[in-house]
């Protein structure tokens, strides 16, 4: 699954970052 980052800007899952984290 990917995750958007504050910027909005999808990434692999197992990017850790902090109150960020959508699945």
């Amino acid at each position: 699954m990917l995750c958007e980052n504050k910027l909005g800007i999808p990434y692999p899952d197992p990017v850790p970052v902090p109150g960020e984290r959508r699945t």
